[in-house]
């Protein structure tokens, strides 16, 4: 497979972390599937032009992550994500709710009133206490993808900045019975809840709609780039080159405004990244465009929610709790 890899020598990020990062991003996006044979590390060795130790530490440190799987001949594949078993009883469930009927009509209650009251109830009851949280690298990604997850389920869905969960995972809502986040930080999550019983679902993202004609239609233009992580920055100018045609023509880290304006001065149009969405604002002059490099879920990657529009309570397959 001729994974899109690139390195840069010149930040202080460390090769190996640079690798394990664009990897994550591969199959966060679909590009690579569990199941998927990397190439051999003597093949990215002569590909990137790196020590073939680096290599190997960027995949072993995936091993670990739980990320890649090891087979003998040290070959490296992607691993198959957890999957969820059925969580709903659905013959109990049926059981209760006739039962529950035929009682409220014993009591003189209309069952079909008392079944618009049940859910209204039930509506207000999942709002206060949502049963599923996504988990993201900020609260403005965490937020997209758990509104876009909201609208595809007709369920509440938290949205989790993942630096608030270091340290404190008390962070988590008691209702709250499984965790969505991308493979990029499912390893974080799931050292986060270790020794809980909360799954972690891992699902798929894309590049939005029309952000990708955005960018191509400002080839020719000087172009920068705005983002928060370093170790993310070869994955993305890659991308951005690909999709302008052209080199950028200068990077920034959001959290270093004197190099935001060094390099707002030689650029027409800033790309940033949707961690940077609030500060873009602040940090990039009004006279420079900016453009967002939004992503969605990937609707089919979503895992079945029980009692959603797109999953009826009667289906047999495997669901979310």
């Amino acid at each position: 497979m001729a994974l899109p890899l690139t390195v840069d020598s010149s930040l202080d990020t460390p090769i190996y972390a640079q690798i394990a990062d664009q990897l994550r991003y591969a199959r966060t996006v679909g590009a690579l599937r569990p199941g998927d044979s990397l190439p051999s590390v003597r093949v990215l060795e002569k590909r990137l032009g790196v020590n073939r130790n680096t290599v190997r530490r960027a995949f072993l440190t995936l091993v670990d992550e739980g990320f890649l799987v090891a087979h003998a001949g040290k070959a490296f594949e992607v691993a198959t994500p957890r999957k969820l078993a059925d969580f709903a009883p659905q013959e109990a469930l049926r059981r209760f709710a006739e039962e529950t009927v035929r009682s409220a009509e014993a009591r003189g209650v209309d069952a079909l009133q008392f079944a618009t009251e049940v859910e209204r109830a039930a509506r207000h009851h999942d709002q206060q206490h949502p049963r599923w949280a996504f988990v993201e690298c900020s609260v403005e990604q965490a937020g997209d993808f758990a509104a876009f997850t909201q609208e595809v389920w007709g369920r509440s869905v938290l949205a989790l900045d993942l630096h608030d969960l270091e340290g404190k995972a008390e962070v988590i809502p008691p209702s709250v019975r499984a965790l969505l986040t991308t493979a990029w930080h499912r390893a974080e999550c799931e050292r986060l809840v270790d020794g809980s019983d909360l799954p972690v679902i891992e699902v798929e993202v894309c590049l939005a709609d029309r952000v990708a004609d955005q960018i191509a239609a400002r080839t020719g233009r000087r172009i920068g780039l705005l983002l928060r992580d370093e170790e993310s920055l070869p994955g993305y100018q890659r991308m951005i080159e690909e999709l302008a045609g052209s080199p950028i023509v200068g990077s920034a880290l959001v959290d270093h405004p004197a190099e935001v304006r060094r390099m707002a001065e030689s650029v027409e149009v800033v790309v940033c990244t949707t961690p940077c969405r609030s500060r873009a604002s602040e940090v990039v002059p009004r006279n420079v465009e900016t453009v967002e490099l939004r992503y969605q879920v990937v609707r089919e990657t979503l895992p079945p929610c029980v009692g959603s529009a797109s999953f009826p309570i009667s289906s047999k397959e495997g669901v979310l709790p």
